[in-house]
C-alpha cells in the first residue's frame, strides 16, 4: 500500500552526507516528506560532501551533535558500518526524542 505523508514541518538530520543520503536527502524533498531543503540538516567529516549538501540548501556541519539537535523529529545514521559506534554515541551524548534510523548495512543497532 501507498504510504501518503503530509509536509508538516518536519526536521530531518543525517549524520553522513554521501551517495546513500544525497539520495534519500534528495528523496524527501522530491516527495514532499519535507517542505523545502532547509528542513534537512545533515553532517559529514569530509567537505566536499557538506559543500555539494549546501548548494542542494540543506544545512550542512561537520558536528553530529549539532545535526542532532537539528533534527528533532528523524535522524538517520547514513554512515560506515566502521564508524557507525561513534555516530550511535554522538546521539545518545545529544538526547532528543528524534526517529533513529539506520541505514548501515549489517550493523545491529540495540538500546
Amino acid at each position: 500500500p501507498k504510504v501518503k505523508v503530509e509536509a508538516n514541518m518536519l526536521q530531518v538530520g543525517f549524520l553522513g552526507a554521501g551517495m546513500m543520503a544525497s539520495a534519500l536527502m534528495g528523496g524527501c524533498v522530491d516527495k514532499k516528506v519535507v517542505e523545502s531543503p532547509s528542513e534537512i540538516s545533515c553532517s559529514d567529516v569530509w567537505a566536499p560532501a557538506r559543500e555539494k549538501a549546501t548548494e542542494a540548501g540543506y544545512f550542512a556541519s561537520e558536528s553530529n551533535a549539532e545535526v542532532c539537535q537539528r533534527g528533532t523529529d528523524a535522524i538517520i545514521l547514513a554512515v560506515k558500518p566502521n564508524i557507525i559506534s561513534s555516530v550511535c554515541a554522538d546521539v545518545a551524548d545529544a538526547g532528543g526524542d528524534a526517529l533513529i534510523i539506520s541505514i548501515a548495512a549489517g550493523v545491529k543497532l540495540s538500546v
